[in-house]
């Protein structure tokens, strides 16, 4: 068939730029190509016709075509839909009204049919925005998508700055206040440990004391018996005379060494220790409520608490 009038299928030919990729002017023309070989001579067109006329089938053979002149109630076709109609002839209309709105016209450059934007496709300065249109109508709620996997957990915070200091409350009320009585003193085995009991509460108490007895001191050395006076003359043999007096005593020996005291029986009470204390008296001082014992470890003596701390 030929190239002018044969049912091509359809083609869409992309806007021609008007510059370059970016917008730019167009570069400068190129130099002319060589001339290419002769081609073999077509058929050509008819000879004849006149203005205003267009050439159209004669018959469905090849190449026959004649010259018609366009009647005033035919004309190109308007097709308006989203793909190109088909078996067009040239000059028909395409409105393409999905997705663009473009207008098309069927065309024959001399070498193949298509069709090609019926208006300039470069792009004018864009015009004021319009207004706003109303906002349409809330959808309908979709139903809610599966949880995500939880996140990971981010960094701590800084700390915020420290609030501010509460009124201070109100005093509450006095409590009652402690006291402390002495109970029984009790006479422990000697060599045995003092001990302290209250048999009181914390807040009254009631203390107990077993006081361990002193150890016995040793018995001082017997001192040496006295000389005998000189015996008197031999009287004459009288009668018997009352006894004679006494002869004076010898001296007394000296006095045997004094034995370690023993412990004392009683528990001092007050915030000082007691002056000049014995071996195992106790004192128990009042301000901290503390029983402390007077100790002799061999090397030296001092106040050791009675009880763990």
């Amino acid at each position: 068939m030929d190239s002018v009038t044969g049912p091509r299928q359809p083609q869409f030919r992309p806007p021609r730029r008007t510059g370059g990729a970016a917008g730019g002017a167009p570069g400068a023309q190129g130099p002319p190509g060589p001339v290419g070989p002769a081609g073999t001579p077509g058929v050509g067109v008819p000879a004849g016709g006149s203005t205003g006329q267009v050439l159209e089938k004669n018959t469905g053979a090849d190449f026959d075509t004649v010259w018609a002149t366009v009647s005033g109630g035919g004309g190109a076709s308007v097709s308006v839909q989203p793909t190109p109609p088909p078996a067009p002839v040239q000059g028909d209309l395409w409105w393409r009204n999905d997705p663009d709105g473009s207008l098309f016209v069927y065309y024959n450059d001399g070498n193949s049919s298509q069709f090609v934007p019926a208006t300039p496709t470069t792009k004018g300065d864009p015009g004021p925005t319009g207004a706003t249109g109303p906002t349409g109508a809330t959808g309908s709620q979709g139903p809610p998508g599966t949880t995500g996997a939880t996140g990971p957990q981010g960094p701590q915070g800084i700390q915020g700055a420290t609030g501010t200091t509460g009124a201070t409350g109100p005093t509450g009320a006095a409590g009652a206040a402690a006291t402390i009585a002495v109970g029984t003193t009790t006479t422990g085995a000697a060599g045995s440990s003092a001990t302290v009991t209250n048999t009181g509460t914390s807040a009254a108490a009631v203390f107990n004391f077993t006081v361990p007895q002193g150890i016995q001191g040793t018995t001082g050395a017997q001192g040496p018996i006295g000389n005998t006076g000189p015996q008197g003359p031999q009287g004459i043999q009288g009668a018997t005379g009352t006894t004679g007096a006494t002869g004076p005593q010898g001296p007394t020996g000296a006095t045997g060494a004094t034995g370690p005291a023993g412990p004392a029986t009683y528990a001092a009470i007050g915030t000082t220790a007691p002056a000049s204390p014995a071996v195992g008296q106790l004192w128990w001082r009042s301000d901290t409520g503390r029983l402390m014992v007077w100790y002799d470890d061999g090397n030296s003596q001092q106040w050791v608490p009675a009880v763990p701390v």
